[in-house]
């Protein structure tokens, strides 16, 4: 029996959910799209996802959960390298009950429209298999100083601080 496996696919520009650091699976490969050495072909993410495949299938092993982290600019135009990452990904896995797909995301509401399009586009690969798929989307920060937290405050005006009677 293939050991199974959890794959995730980082974009560049994505980010690293919470949730994800509670994952279940025991095995994990991440791919980044920022490790990339160069900017040769072997450097783009889908071939090296490709590449880490087929040596997961030499060495026996199902992906049973992937993952694909959508980067910054989820309705950027990579609509196609998108879907070919995603069918890749999804060939690869373990076709029985248990198995799952998740794509994720902060994006705008029109940028969930094109990745919710992402994974109708991949319903010809899924039909007979057991693979569950799950889109999650959380909402993108207005601005840096919202991400990290940190309230913007503006200075009490000069005559309250200083107002002597």
């Amino acid at each position: 029996m293939p050991q199974s496996i959890e794959l995730v696919v980082r974009e560049s520009g994505s980010v690293w959910p919470e949730w994800l650091n509670h994952s279940p699976e025991g095995d994990r490969v991440v791919i980044s799209g920022e490790d990339a050495a160069d900017d040769g072909p072997e450097s783009d993410l889908s071939f090296r996802v490709r590449r880490v495949l087929a040596r997961l299938t030499r060495e026996g092993k199902r992906v049973r959960r992937a993952v694909v982290l959508i980067g910054t600019g989820a309705d950027n135009p990579y609509f196609d390298s998108r879907r070919m990452l995603s069918r890749d990904v999804v060939s690869h896995m373990a076709p029985d009950s248990g198995s799952e797909l998740l794509i994720a995301a902060c994006a705008t509401p029109e940028a969930q429209d094109k990745l919710l399009s992402l994974v109708g586009s991949l319903s010809d690969l899924l039909a007979g298999t057991h693979i569950d798929v799950a889109v999650r989307f959380s909402a993108p920060a207005a601005d840096p100083l919202e991400k990290s937290g940190v309230k913007s405050t503006r200075p009490a005006p000069f005559e309250r601080l200083h107002r002597v009677k």
